[in-house]
């Protein structure tokens, strides 16, 4: 993977490189774009397919992405085994094992071009007993906070 990351980061696509990833690879290229504050490898994995973009542009999704948030990809699935579902040929999602401390899947599709892309708006969370351990955690480090 680092290798696609490397051409990723150049600005580089190569399809058939691109067509070998599973969606767990492309979920793990995602990751690690984020833990670098790389925003610009993560908007080229986005699937940009549907002409309703919620970011009309690098700079708009960088500037969100930059943002603080609440749960972000690596805190949410920090510490978890992961596996990949595919739903179908064109779409899957990914979810940790432990259904214990699940909040929810990060979805992909496939693009026009026959590779695995994230979903725009790719984290569904479902599971309030996520937020309540997070609001848990968030107690410890902020004594005045009390849910």
């Amino acid at each position: 993977l680092q290798s696609v990351y490397a051409m990723l980061k150049n600005g580089e696509i190569n399809l058939e490189k691109m067509k070998e990833l599973m969606p767990i690879d492309v979920f793990n290229l995602f990751l690690y774009a984020e833990e670098q504050a790389d925003y610009e490898v993560q908007y080229a994995l986005l699937n940009h397919d549907n002409n309703k973009m919620a970011f009309a542009s690098y700079e708009e999704y960088e500037k969100a992405s930059g943002e603080d948030r609440l749960i972000k990809l690596s805190g949410a699935f920090e510490n978890q085994q992961i596996k990949q579902v595919l739903v179908d040929e064109s779409s899957a999602y990914i979810i940790p094992i432990d259904l214990e401390r699940q909040i929810g899947s990060f979805r992909l599709n496939k693009s026009a071009d026959g590779t695995w892309k994230v979903k725009l708006l790719p984290y569904q969370w479902w599971s309030l007993s996520m937020y309540k351990y997070k609001l848990h955690e968030l107690n410890k480090k902020l004594p005045f906070y009390r849910m």
